[in-house]
């Protein structure tokens, strides 16, 4: 968790200094890196520090918190890029990353469990129907706000894909 919130601090700053599609790209990687990182190691934390008797409930909770997030986070952000612009946008979600780090190092550190577990292969796949299909069914609703939001701000004459679709294009 603390090296995916500092590679995401890091990744944050670097979009207003990337030139070019190339160095775009080279600080999406790196972001998705640090995104890779610490909401994978998160779950397993909220896991291991969740009461056993708990556990399912706490599991959900934190799972909505992150499918809410991803659906108001990107609405707050283009507000404060339209207000503010990229750069304070940038700074802002490194201030962010920052207090995840910070928060992150109060935690106590998770039981080390010696056991050994089998590896099967496919054991974690989903099928499913559509956006439902994959690996995680935890991200459904992601997979489904990904999907048809683009669709549904086209239906309402709005473009998902400018700095200014928080207003409707005349």
């Amino acid at each position: 968790m603390l090296a995916g919130a500092l590679v995401f601090a890091v990744a944050s700053l670097a979009y207003s200094l990337a030139a070019g599609a190339l160095g775009l790209l080279a600080v999406r990687l790196l972001h998705g890196c640090g995104m890779g990182l610490y909401p994978t190691a998160a779950s397993a934390v909220v896991a291991d520090l969740a009461p056993p008797a708990r556990r399912g409930a706490v599991m959900g909770t934190f799972g909505a918190a992150a499918n809410i997030a991803m659906a108001l986070a990107p609405i707050a952000g283009l507000a404060v890029a339209d207000r503010l612009g990229f750069v304070p946008l940038f700074q802002l979600a490194a201030c962010v990353a920052a207090v995840a780090l910070l928060l992150t190092q109060r935690l106590p550190e998770p039981a080390r469990s010696r056991a050994t577990i089998p590896f099967t292969p496919g054991a974690g796949e989903r099928r499913g129907p559509g956006p439902l299909r994959g690996p995680v069914p935890s991200d459904a609703g992601l997979r489904c706000l990904v999907t048809f939001l683009p669709i549904h701000a086209r239906q309402q004459d709005v473009n998902p894909g400018s700095s200014s679709s928080c207003s409707r294009s005349s």
